[in-house]
């Protein structure tokens, strides 16, 4: 979701800026300092990803609101699968306008003004969506007496709006990153050393007669015009406060927000708590299954029956998948956030194409859990078979079950024997 900061490290285009080379400026902007063919290949890849994405995930939210599926750990997983969507949805704009050109600033500036702060909130409520339901899983295996009070409907539908209401309010301040980018004179950027902050767009605005004014020309002033040239004198100095007011603002945008709060919230909390609760989620499991065929072996005798802590225990599956994908994916995310932090200047290749793989890793997380699921949840495999290939699963089941139960009620069990 950091592809904007690539778009800013490009140079600056002359103030003179026109419908010839517009299309020449955004290319430019989207290729960086890298080859343009890998930024091309990446772009296209980044695309096919997002569109194929937001059909998984619909037919995972459809999937996801069966009420013979229907859990506050679903309802979790739901509401994660429409962050994914949406985070995808915004990417679809920007990635179609790395491969097809358009000379319409103007449309472009508004589609990036909306996407650039729809994707971080999308990614967001994604995290901690994630962390949640890690931290649900945790209690329902560790803690289950504690989970029946905290795991209910209520209280998981009440977590799926403080997530949503935290995800929009924590990036408010993105919402105005071209208002603030575009507030001051990009001359007065360079001499602070935030160029890298400015929008492509910004260099285009006409610079202010009154940048030409010094106090040389005050001095030559004729008589008749000095109370003329201390008004200008004067808005000339409240100019320069504004820029370096404007200035300071976008330091704090850009280093102490986009840098070091975003690589807390998104990045040092999550790693924090996701891979311990993980990690002893797998220890649990595996004690709990080397028990149950422990178990199974001194009563061989007895029919064996699907019990609820192996359906539990799917689920737990699922969210560990999904978890470790989503560690895997954000490495170099922080990668990146970490060479950021370290004043690795931005128009490098290396810089650029960490920024390449970032962003595409993030689709690729976004992107993916419905494999997860199938592979993972067998009671969602067979939920999602039911749902969009009735027929087959149908057949399927006769098949499997006809000598055991015969063919009365199998229909209504088969949610029962998964």
């Amino acid at each position: 979701g950091e592809a904007i900061q690539a778009n800013m490290a490009a140079d600056s285009p002359p103030a003179s800026l026109d419908a010839s080379n517009a299309s020449e400026l955004i290319a430019s902007e989207f290729s960086g300092p890298g080859s343009p063919s890998i930024s091309g290949a990446f772009t296209i890849l980044r695309l096919c990803l997002a569109i194929f994405g937001v059909l998984a995930n619909t037919v995972t939210g459809v999937v996801l609101t069966n009420r013979k599926l229907w859990s506050p750990t679903s309802m979790l997983l739901l509401s994660l699968v429409a962050y994914d969507a949406v985070f995808l949805l915004a990417s679809i704009p920007v990635s179609a306008m790395g491969v097809v050109i358009t000379t319409d600033l103007e449309t472009f500036a508004v589609i990036f003004g909306i996407c650039y702060p729809l994707r971080f909130m999308a990614q967001t409520g994604s995290i901690y969506t994630t962390v949640t339901v890690t931290i649900e899983r945790f209690l329902i295996v560790f803690r289950p007496l504690k989970a029946r009070g905290f795991c209910t409907f209520g209280k998981t539908r009440r977590l799926v709006v403080i997530i949503f209401i935290f995800s929009i309010v924590f990036n408010i301040p993105r919402c105005f990153f071209y208002q603030l980018a575009t507030s001051f004179a990009p001359h007065i950027v360079a001499n602070v050393g935030l160029t890298s902050s400015l929008s492509p767009l910004s260099s285009s605005l006409p610079a202010s007669p009154l940048s030409s004014l010094s106090p040389l020309s005050a001095v030559s002033t004729p008589p008749g015009v000095a109370s003329r040239s201390a008004l200008c004198l004067e808005a000339e100095s409240r100019r320069h406060d504004a820029d370096a007011q404007a200035a300071y603002y976008t330091w704090l945008y850009t280093v102490i927000y986009e840098l070091y709060v975003s690589g807390v919230f998104f990045y040092l909390l999550p790693y924090t708590l996701i891979p311990i609760l993980n990690l002893q989620l797998l220890v649990a499991i595996k004690q709990r299954r080397d028990e149950t065929r422990r178990i199974s072996l001194k009563n061989q005798h007895q029919v064996a029956s699907q019990k609820p802590t192996d359906m539990e225990d799917g689920l737990t599956m699922i969210v560990l998948g999904i978890t470790v994908c989503f560690v895997i994916c954000c490495v170099i995310p922080a990668i990146y956030n970490v060479t950021q932090i370290a004043e690795v200047p931005p128009t490098t290749k290396l810089s650029t194409y960490l920024l390449i793989a970032s962003d595409t890793m993030l689709c690729v997380n976004a992107s993916t859990d419905f494999f997860f699921y199938c592979l993972l949840g067998r009671r969602f495999r067979n939920a999602f078979l039911y749902l969009f290939c009735t027929k087959r699963y149908l057949a399927k089941h006769r098949t499997r079950t006809g000598s055991r139960y015969g063919s009365r009620g199998h229909q209504d069990s088969y949610y029962h024997s998964v």
